[in-house]
């Protein structure tokens, strides 16, 4: 597995510092058993910038980021956002701190629409009270429609406004592919993980993606 970095840079977050490292990964090692499946693995990757991990299957790309998102608890080694050591944080604790991913097969809440699905990556940026949203005061209200135009704009982003109230089950799998990297761009995430984004795309997808 090669870590590439690319030449294409990209617009950083509000009051992000360019050229500040926004993820850093230090000999991790991962095993389970037996079976070490990554061995000593590092990276870095600053604000704006573009970082590509290459390899045939099984090279252990999908547990770098499982690692990194939370979802895995390296065996040895550090992973920082930003300042922050995020080394066997539980995933919700790293999707606060602004690290946000796709996963190859989309795994998206099948029975809600496209619109709700989005909606749950806002659940980090939700500021009001539970008293609020239980009584569904005027501040709640308020809160809620910021979320919903937000994710109104990324769906215009990503082109697939049509199909915001549909069933997202019930879409094709590039269409999920899609919205799977919708919802993780609903984040507003200062890190984000693309695993195998154009995976099993058509040709068409792959360009609308792109």
């Amino acid at each position: 597995m090669t870590a590439v970095h690319a030449d294409t840079k990209i617009s950083h977050a509000d009051g992000a510092v360019p050229g500040a490292i926004a993820l850093f990964v230090d000999n991790v090692i991962l095993a389970f058993g037996g079976l070490t499946v990554l061995n000593g693995i590092s990276l870095n990757v600053r604000m704006g910038e573009l970082l590509a991990l290459i390899g045939p299957n099984g090279a252990g790309k999908t547990s770098v980021l499982n690692c990194i998102s939370g979802l895995y608890r390296p065996s040895s080694g550090r992973i920082r956002v930003g300042d922050t050591d995020i080394t066997g944080f539980k995933p919700d604790r790293v999707a606060r701190l602004g690290v946000s991913r796709t996963f190859q097969h989309g795994e998206l809440f099948p029975q809600m629409s496209v619109i709700d699905n989005l909606l749950t990556a806002r659940h980090a940026r939700i500021d009001t009270a539970a008293f609020s949203e239980i009584f569904r005061t005027r501040a709640a209200r308020r809160e809620e429609e910021r979320h919903r135009t937000h994710v109104e704009g990324v769906l215009k982003f990503v082109e697939l406004e049509r199909y915001r109230d549909a069933i997202a089950g019930d879409l094709s799998f590039g269409q999920q592919k899609i919205v799977g990297f919708a919802r993780a761009l609903a984040a507003e995430p200062s890190v984000l993980l693309l695993d195998e984004p154009s995976a099993g795309l058509s040709r068409d997808d792959r360009e609308g993606l792109a």
